[in-house]
């Protein structure tokens, strides 16, 4: 992830949201690739 004012928080640092974010965006790429093409994806709850 790239410093930007974006995902800054005051102090200057990378926002722990914005590293959530990203976190939560990988590990759905990797379900999406490790889901059987004989199953689907359907997220519940």
């Amino acid at each position: 992830m790239q410093q930007r004012w974006l995902v800054q928080n005051h102090i200057g640092t990378v926002h722990a949201i914005a590293v959530c974010n990203l976190i939560e965006m990988a590990l759905g790429l990797v379900v999406e690739a490790t889901v059987p093409d004989s199953l689907r994806w359907l997220p519940m709850g």
